[in-house]
Order: structure tokens, then sequence, then C-alpha cells
């Protein structure tokens, strides 16, 4: 099955660490990924793209023991649209 990672466009990063109301609207929107866990059956979320510089993506659910098609599934995205990174990667620092 393929299905959104998110329900409805992208919000600014954070949203779910400033108030009950943006952890519930977070919570709310990511009710497809919860529900994977929730049931025990694999799931890959790809990256697609970037919306207004907020990432947008898919997921892939499969049958239980069928991560193969699953990866399988992501892979072929990857192949055809290429791996994004939305954010400009930065060293960690280790001096602390």
């Amino acid at each position: 099955m393929l299905g959104q990672i998110f329900t409805e466009p992208p919000v600014e990063p954070g949203l779910e660490s400033r108030d009950r109301a943006g952890r519930d609207r977070v919570g709310s929107a990511m009710r497809l990924c919860t529900v994977t866990s929730f049931v025990g059956v694999p799931g890959v979320a790809v990256p697609t793209g970037v919306v207004d510089g907020l990432p947008t993506g898919v997921q892939f659910v499969g049958r239980a023991f069928r991560e193969d098609l699953c990866l399988d599934a992501a892979q072929a995205i990857e192949d055809r649209l290429g791996v994004f990174t939305p954010v400009e990667p930065r060293p960690m620092d280790r001096t602390g």
C-alpha cells in the first residue's frame, strides 16, 4: 500500500514541541505512520521532494514479514527521483 506520511501540508519544524495544540495536530497528521507501528506491519518512509522549503514524502506499508517489498518500492522511488536532503547538513560540535 502506498500512503501519505503526513495527512496535511507540511508544517513548520518544531510545531509538535511548542504546545498541546501543536502536538495534537502533528500526532493526528501522522496517524498513518503510527498505525503501522501499532499493528506491527512493515513500513518505510521515502522523501519525495520539498514544498515551500519543507520536506514531503510517501510511505509504503506491506504485509507482515514483507519488509523486502517495502524496501524494493522505496528503492524504486529513490532511483526515479534521487535522494533528497532538504536541509544543509552541518558537522556536529563534538567539543562539549
